[in-house]
């Protein structure tokens, strides 16, 4: 049997990861493949190979574990630059081109962009529903929309509060458990001209976050569409607690996490914490800080409306880089 024709594209996630479907015969913004009909089960005896675009590290190796036990099934890893790096261009590019991979990685909160342009199948057609009880409820909301399956949650980045506990004990406060306590902890540390976080101004994904936490849903599909709304309460609340935090010099905007300055800052004891995804704790391990033995905490939530999503705590272990402790990574690879 000759490989498949027709694409499917593969969702993963930067904190999140999905598996969905494409037809690269699709221009994207035309015709939608969901509304051709369901591609043929390959028969027995053959073999399809199918190519998998993503920035993984090591997804390589998965693939070659994978195809050492599928002989039906070869999976080929193409490594190329992360989603906003030229990823995700390099998909829409192919998409129009009416070409492209089999399976790509995407971060889950880009699932409705590659939508919009009728760039993703509906797996359900092809029994999502059948895996569904193996994944967590929350992520395998975040690939469901408009009665269809669009992906298959792959990888998850819940968030925290990394902190230095040194400087914490210093001003003897405790991390923030609101964000109310947030405002007050921040203030405290500005009288030792500290930062308790930064604040990125070219980077919406930080504030995109903080807004989901609070309840806010930018995009909402309809039966004739999609809904964009990104002034709704919960969204308002949080930029103007920024806006508050930045106009009182809470927060710094001069750089974002994991930017040269930021490690700086994280070396000489300018920044005290940072509010990130889960999988942050490898690239805070290169920041050569003082020893300092310390855990991460649940990140700060509000008396508002609060997404379990968004800020799930991870689990303790050694925080804020020392010379200790052992990197881990949080990425994986499913099918």
């Amino acid at each position: 049997m000759s490989p498949l024709t027709r694409r499917t594209l593969l969702a993963s996630g930067a904190g999140l990861s999905a598996a969905a479907l494409l037809a690269a015969c699709a221009t994207p913004g035309t015709t939608s493949v969901n509304t051709q009909s369901p591609i043929p089960a390959a028969k027995s005896g053959g073999t399809v190979r199918l190519t998998y675009w993503a920035w993984l590290k090591g997804l390589d190796k998965v693939c070659a574990i994978y195809n050492k036990s599928h002989s039906d099934v070869q999976v080929d890893a193409i490594f190329i630059p992360g989603g906003n790096a030229g990823g995700y261009q390099k998909m829409y590019s192919a998409l129009a081109a009416g070409a492209g991979p089999d399976i790509a990685q995407i971060e889950m909160r880009s699932v409705p962009e590659f939508m919009l342009v009728n760039g993703l199948v509906d797996l359900r057609r092809y029994g999502a529903d059948d895996v569904a009880h193996l994944y967590d409820k929350t992520l395998w909301s975040q690939v469901s929309y408009t009665g269809g399956v669009y992906g298959i949650p792959q990888d998850s980045g819940p968030m925290a509060t990394f902190y230095r506990p040194d400087l914490f004990q210093g001003i003897g406060a405790t991390p923030p458990a609101t964000w109310d306590d947030w405002a007050t902890t921040a203030a405290e540390f500005r009288k030792k001209k500290v930062y308790l976080d930064c604040f990125a101004l070219a980077d919406s994904s930080g504030f995109a976050a903080f807004a989901t936490q609070a309840g806010a849903q930018w995009l909402t599909p309809e039966k004739n569409g999609w809904v964009i709304n990104m002034t709704d309460d919960a969204t308002m609340q949080v930029a103007r607690f920024f806006d508050k935090a930045i106009d009182d010099d809470l927060v710094t905007t001069a750089y974002g996490a994991y930017q040269p300055a930021w490690f700086a800052a994280a070396a000489n004891g300018s920044l005290a914490s940072v509010t990130t995804a889960s999988w942050g704790d490898a690239l805070i391990e290169g920041s050569p800080t003082p020893r300092a033995s310390g855990r991460p905490h649940r990140c700060p939530s509000g008396a508002r409306r609060a997404s379990a999503r968004a800020t799930r705590a991870v689990r303790p272990r050694q925080c804020w880089p020392t010379a200790r402790t052992r990197r881990r990574r949080s990425t994986s690879a499913s099918g």
